[in-house]
């Protein structure tokens, strides 16, 4: 069995999908994935499913979804895989490498530790290979939603790392493509517009790296009225100078 949620919340076995049932059934599934081996209480699962709009009948409710859930699970008769009741909540329980979570986290924790740049960048090409599209997909609850931005967050600092690594080792040429697109969603991530001001530097395309500045600076001035963070003043006033320690190796 393979339980997801980066992308939408989903069970599978044996390479089908399972029926989880509607998005708030999802819900309590996505919240018990996220405590994954830890007992979860039923307070706690229903604020962080229904949020600030708990209805009476939300106990009830969570008891029906719970025993659905558990017959899904049932069914697959994965012996590693279980949902069971405990002292006032609920535990789910899974090995760690079936769930898509746990392996995007377990890679990043490999990477963050091996000494070659190759193997690194090798592991956060599969962390972030694990991703199916926005986390927690087609879930909502105030909870939910915070969860969705932390874990976003996860993904964008893995893929910076990458980008880092792939600068690193002269693949400015392959990047400029992939940075602009990002840099045009993202115009407030200073290290992005960093990165991608690099790469264009060392396309040999100066001018554009400087105009991506003057943008970044415009952006964040109007948007949250302050100016550019030291690091990537810093970097413009290098590319200003053509600072040749900042040319691949």
């Amino acid at each position: 069995m393979e339980l997801g949620v980066l992308g939408p919340v989903e069970i599978r076995f044996s390479g089908q999908m399972l029926d989880a049932g509607h998005a708030r059934r999802r819900a309590v599934l996505a919240v018990l994935l996220l405590d994954l081996g830890r007992v979860v209480p039923r307070e706690v699962l229903i604020d962080r499913v229904w949020g600030e709009e708990i209805p009476p009948s939300a106990l009830n409710t969570l008891y029906s979804y719970v025993a659905r859930l558990k017959g899904v699970i049932a069914k697959a008769a994965d012996p590693h895989v279980g949902l069971s009741r405990r002292q006032g909540g609920y535990l789910l329980q899974a090995k760690a490498e079936q769930v898509d979570l746990c392996r995007f986290r377990r890679l990043l924790a490999e990477a963050a530790v091996s000494p070659y740049d190759m193997r690194r960048a090798e592991l956060l090409r599969q962390a972030l290979g694990l991703w199916r599209g926005q986390a927690l997909g087609g879930v909502q609850s105030l909870w939910l939603n915070v969860m969705r931005d932390t874990l976003e967050a996860d993904r964008l600092a893995a893929l910076a790392d990458l980008n880092d690594l792939r600068l690193r080792h002269g693949e400015h040429g392959a990047l400029v493509g992939e940075l602009a697109g990002q840099a045009a969603a993202r115009p407030g991530d200073e290290r992005l517009i960093a990165q991608l001001m690099l790469t264009l530097y060392r396309c040999g395309w100066q001018a554009d790296a400087l105009h991506w500045f003057e943008r970044t600076r415009r952006h964040l001035a109007d948007e949250v009225g302050i100016d550019p963070g030291s690091s990537l003043r810093t970097l413009h006033l290098r590319i200003l100078r053509a600072d040749p320690a900042l040319d691949a190796y």
